[in-house]
């Protein structure tokens, strides 16, 4: 290592070192006026994450919406494949009137998994009406409380390593990497009403814009249908109706128009 390498680490492990020694404080904020649990803004904003991130779990979103030919099923089996991971599961109940999706969360501390939102998908004649319930408060406690823990305990690992020198300060890095993962999974999990209408939007508005073209191109074979058989049935030009013993006619009796082909379903 050069002199100049050498003199650089050294300057960068004493700044580390002062910075360090400052120690890790946390000061709560203070409750919301309205609210004796405070909002997640708050929380978030004490915990030095930012207040925006708390917009993932009380997202703004028309509730309900409405998909033409979009199935129940469709929706359901498509939360369940992409909302589904190691610590969230997915659960669908179908009754007579409607389909229930259940997300639910498992708490790391307890591994008890409890209900996180509810997805209620109503489906009448070709309309299907969707609506999304809040993240539940014991939801959105739980993982507050966990990025709370995460930052606190990676915070007074920092201010111990700043007592071991460059290795505690090299293992402190290595823990710290961890917390941000922990924490940056967290944050996924408060964002769950957000992914949840992502599919929701996404798989619904697939389904309903190819119901609609299926619908279109029917439509209009239905149409091409029905003047095809106007075209046989009666004379384009002055509307005289070809009686039932005219099918060997090939022009009109009274304006002498030719007759349109017969077509074949007739």
């Amino acid at each position: 290592m050069s002199d100049k390498e050498k003199k650089s680490l050294e300057e960068w492990l004493e700044e580390e070192r002062a910075r360090l020694d400052e120690g890790f404080s946390y000061t709560p904020p203070e409750p919301s006026s309205t609210s004796s649990e405070g909002t997640a803004e708050d929380v978030l904003a004490g915990l030095g994450i930012g207040a925006g991130v708390a917009g993932g779990a009380v997202a703004s979103h028309d509730n309900p919406v409405t998909f033409e030919g979009c199935p129940p099923t469709l929706i359901a089996s498509a939360l369940r494949s992409e909302i589904a991971d190691s610590d969230t599961q997915v659960q669908i109940e179908r009754g007579s009137d409607a389909t229930t999706v259940t997300v639910l969360q498992t708490d790391e501390n307890t591994w008890r998994a409890t209900a996180a939102l509810n997805v209620t998908l109503i489906e009448t004649g070709d309309t299907l009406t969707v609506s999304v319930s809040e993240l539940s408060k014991e939801a959105l406690r739980g993982k507050l409380g966990s990025i709370g823990k995460t930052l606190a305990n990676r915070g007074r690992s920092l201010a111990f390593a700043s007592n071991r020198g460059a290795l505690g300060l090299f293992d402190a890095a290595g823990n710290l990497i961890q917390g941000i993962s922990e924490i940056a999974d967290d944050l996924e999990d408060l964002g769950l009403t957000r992914r949840v209408w992502a599919v929701i939007d996404r798989v619904g508005q697939a389904a309903e814009d190819a119901y609609l073209e299926q619908k279109r191109k029917e439509e209009e074979l239905q149409r091409q249908r029905e003047a095809a058989e106007r075209a046989w049935t009666r004379c384009e030009h002055c509307g005289r109706p070809y009686a039932e013993d005219e099918a060997d006619r090939v022009t009109c009796a009274s304006c002498g128009a030719p007759r349109g082909p017969k077509p074949d379903w007739l």
